[in-house]
């Protein structure tokens, strides 16, 4: 379901931004720096910054999915707008828990980022308090 949600997000954006997205994504770049578990683990704090272009603006979403050692599965998703001025910016996302799965907890778990006119990441971080 959150696969289907982020593709189609993503053609969205692509569709929206036409050779906006094209330009951009040449110097585009997305670099995690670190994720924290908040509130016992119903949201993670993800830090990060985007380094593009001087005066582009566009989305970033951000998808946490966490398989917890008793099995079951911790995941959320949040978009946010960003305005990127000077070649830069940081940001630090909250990724709540879905209501209806379980709190994310200390470990691994997998990141997937989108940004406008970036190429997505998808990748393991390891969530600590």
């Amino acid at each position: 379901m959150r696969k289907i949600m982020v593709t189609a997000l993503s053609a969205v954006l692509l569709l929206a931004l036409g050779p906006t997205a094209a330009r951009a994504a040449a110097t585009t770049e997305i670099e995690v720096f670190w994720t924290t578990l908040v509130a016992r683990g119903a949201a993670v704090d993800v830090n990060f910054g985007i380094t593009c272009p001087a005066d582009v603006d566009g989305a970033v979403t951000v998808a946490i999915t966490q398989t917890r050692d008793d099995g079951l599965i911790a995941s959320g998703t949040t978009t946010e707008d960003f305005s990127c001025r000077n070649g830069g910016i940081l940001n630090i996302s909250r990724v709540t828990a879905s209501v209806l799965g379980a709190p994310f907890e200390r470990g691994r778990a997998r990141l997937t980022m989108l940004v406008t006119g970036a190429a997505p990441i998808s990748q393991n971080v390891r969530l600590q308090n």
